[in-house]
């Protein structure tokens, strides 16, 4: 059964932001309106909190989303019209054949939604659940003859259903004159650009995006413009002994680079006209204890105020936006998204679209070495005896917060600055492509020949090396690519794949949501 297109990350947050709540579930849309927003969305039949708990059965496949129909159905129901059907149903053969025969058929795309393997393992540890799922009709209703909610009958017919019952109610609808859609699209969002800083632990980001539409004709981010200019900001917060953080602080000459690059791309930004301008901090500005003065260095520059994020909210945003290079993985399957930034790696498990649980571990590419305790030398070299200790020590901080959630799958994203810089290395780029390592798959054993290389050349020669497009990450990506090896070595990982796509891009997509007229 395929009677819908993938749901994109931009339609969760116009769907949460339609229906009220996390649209729990939903894995798919089987309708849009001329406005590109969804109608229909597709909810998953079995749901899990976690990858051992007891399934959840949702019987209904097709649901309404849309505000629109919805208010517009819900004043037929309140007119009793669900009864008028129900008489229908006893007085008509003909029509209650027609809804038998669809609430069986509906019953029957619902289980073929379901992996083979997994309907048998169901069958076997919850037969009541098994049973339900193969035979609830629409709405988890067991009399065949009975008529539930006119939402789900809509819902079903405009997804390409042989309902009778929906289809009686939308030519109700065009009687009185109700259009299946809107004519304001209030769900749209403003066809006016977005603009998102991120001050990270490393450098700042700029992204002005549009939402825009897939060939698929589903939801996607469409990329205007992108800016990076490093800035090192956390440099120099960890000291003490074997990495204690002795005291958190952003050092003066940190804060004012940072400052200097968030006025350039407010400027550039500005060039723009965005319908809205978001700065926000993450890991290097949460941790600091003078984070203050961060925030009104770059209040007197440009204006804006500096928000912070905490440690779920970018989680959480870097795995919806970088979950999308998984491209091939069904929505029923679990996957990982780890995004690496200077401060602190985001892990995040979730099941397609949906956050299961997420961690954030203080560990990044400008704190990896201090907190390991070791450094490299004078000529930017790390001996083999210093790699050791590195992988040994962020491997073992890495399993003790997060070990759970990295062997859960074997789907896993990569994110961040670092990992995109390493594929550019394996890739040999003389340029910066966008896209270019989107969707690039790094194996296990050629991330630890690459680790083994950069430690070995001097800062100089790695300078030199075909790919190293930003020299300033030429110390940080020796401890970026020991914590991508260690994340592998934890999750037994034969391979991961790069998404250029992180905690920027989702905060775009929540902005483009937010942006919208509703």
């Amino acid at each position: 059964m395929k009677r819908a297109v993938d749901a994109a990350p931009h339609d969760y947050e116009v769907v949460r932001r339609q229906i009220g709540r996390e649209p729990r579930g939903m894995i798919g849309v089987s309708r849009r309106c001329r406005f590109g927003c969804p109608q229909v969305v597709v909810t998953e039949p079995l749901y899990y909190s976690d990858p051992s708990s007891t399934p959840l059965l949702f019987p209904t496949t097709y649901w309404l989303s849309c505000p629109h129909l919805c208010r517009s159905v819900s004043t037929l129901e309140s007119r009793a019209l669900i009864g008028a059907f129900r008489k229908r149903v006893q007085a008509d053969p003909d029509f209650a054949a027609r809804l038998k025969a669809r609430h069986e058929q509906y019953a029957k795309d619902r289980v073929s939604m379901v992996d083979a393997n997994e309907l048998e393992r169901l069958e076997a540890s919850h037969p009541n659940i098994h049973g339900r799922l193969v035979k609830l009709g629409i709405g988890g209703i067991e009399d065949f003859r009975g008529v539930k909610c006119l939402h789900l009958h809509l819902a079903d017919y405009l997804s390409g259903g042989n309902n009778p019952v929906g289809e009686e109610v939308s030519l109700i609808l065009a009687k009185e004159g109700t259009p299946l859609e809107c004519e304001t699209g209030l769900c749209a969002p403003c066809g006016a650009n977005v603009a998102v800083i991120n001050v990270g632990s490393n450098s700042v980001k700029l992204l002005i995006a549009q939402a825009g539409r897939s060939t698929k004709g589903d939801g996607c981010l469409k990329e205007v413009l992108k800016r990076v200019i490093v800035t090192r900001l956390a440099e120099g917060m960890i000291g003490g002994n074997e990495g204690q953080r002795s005291e958190c602080r952003l050092k003066k000459e940190a804060i004012s680079r940072a400052a200097e690059a968030v006025e350039k791309l407010v400027a550039k930004a500005q060039e723009h006209k965005p319908s809205t301008l978001t700065v926000f901090g993450t890991a290097a500005v949460r941790q600091a204890e003078n984070r203050s003065e961060l925030i009104a260095a770059i209040r007197d520059r440009t204006g804006v105020e500096l928000s912070v994020i905490d440690e779920q909210e970018e989680a959480e945003l870097s795995y919806r936006a970088a979950v999308t290079v998984l491209q091939h993985l069904p929505d029923t399957h679990f996957a990982l998204v780890a995004d690496i930034g200077g401060g602190s790696t985001e892990i995040t498990l979730g099941r397609g679209r949906t956050v299961v649980k997420s961690v954030s571990v203080e560990l990044g590419a400008l704190t990896a070495l201090p907190l390991a305790g070791v450094e490299l030398d004078d000529a930017g070299r790390l001996p083999p005896a210093l790699l050791s200790e590195l992988r040994q020590r962020t491997t073992r901080a890495f399993d003790v917060s997060a070990g759970d959630l990295l062997t859960k799958t074997p789907e896993i994203a990569v994110a961040g600055g670092s990992v995109t810089a390493l594929a550019a290395l394996m890739l040999g780029l003389d340029r910066m492509d966008p896209g270019a390592a989107h969707g690039f798959r790094i194996t296990y054993d050629s991330a630890v020949a690459l680790l083994d290389d950069l430690c070995a050349r001097s800062r100089h020669e790695r300078l030199e090396m075909r790919g190293m497009l930003e020299p300033e990450r030429v110390d940080s990506i020796v401890a970026g690519c020991a914590i991508l090896v260690s994340l592998m070595d934890i999750a037994r990982a034969g391979h991961i794949v790069v998404s250029e796509y992180g905690v920027l891009e989702g905060m775009a997509y929540l902005e483009l949501t937010c942006s919208s007229r509703l």
